[in-house]
């Protein structure tokens, strides 16, 4: 489903189970483009000495940063996998975790760029273009997964919804056979067997 243009008010209370899963493989996808994308542009600011000029506090939220998304990214892979199967209240708790600290981070985001951010800003030079897409990418990331939070709020709605029934279970008695025959009951040998060897 399509999502509000305005950072956390995606209205997820008419959306079903399989629109919040789309939008958790999109969140994913995303996720991993901009953790390729703040690597890359480091280690190519380091590459070329420009890093080092670079404000000590922006560098530690761009790190913070690449390990948060890093983070997300495994954590609402395990828990897409998880609600395929049921819903938990767990689910809820993780996703409204990641949206709380992705608030912190735009909030950071914003007090070291524009008012902690101590170094000359070179805007104009060309290595300081790479850093502003640093934060750029960065910072909307961030902004992106506010809508966490209300895709929480309607998950909750799911808890104890079994999307796919448990398979792979085994009867106790598998090997009795409630099938017609001539004495109305019968036993399947191979399976009563196979019991015992395991």
């Amino acid at each position: 489903m399509p999502r509000s243009e305005l950072a956390g008010f995606t209205d997820y209370r008419h959306q079903s189970l399989q629109d919040m899963v789309s939008d958790l493989k999109t969140w994913i996808e995303n996720l991993k483009d901009t953790i390729h994308f703040l690597s890359d542009t480091t280690k190519e600011l380091e590459r070329i000495g420009y890093w080092k000029k670079v404000d000590p506090d922006f560098q530690s939220i761009n790190y913070y940063a690449m390990r948060f998304f890093n983070t997300a990214d495994k954590e609402i892979t395990s828990i897409l996998a998880e609600i395929e199967k049921e819903v938990k209240p767990n689910h809820i708790d993780r996703i409204r975790r990641l949206f709380e600290v992705a608030h912190e981070l735009n909030d950071n985001y914003g007090k070291v760029w524009h008012s902690d951010y101590t170094y000359k800003k070179e805007y104009g030079r060309e290595e300081f273009k790479l850093v502003e897409e640093l934060y750029a990418n960065g910072r909307d990331m961030a902004v992106d997964m506010l809508d966490l939070s209300n895709l929480a709020m309607r998950l909750k709605d799911f808890v104890g919804y079994e999307a796919k029934p448990k398979s792979g279970k085994t009867s106790r008695f598998s090997w009795l056979m409630l099938s017609p025959n001539f004495y109305g009951i019968g036993i399947n040998l191979k399976k009563f067997f196979s019991r015992w060897k395991e």
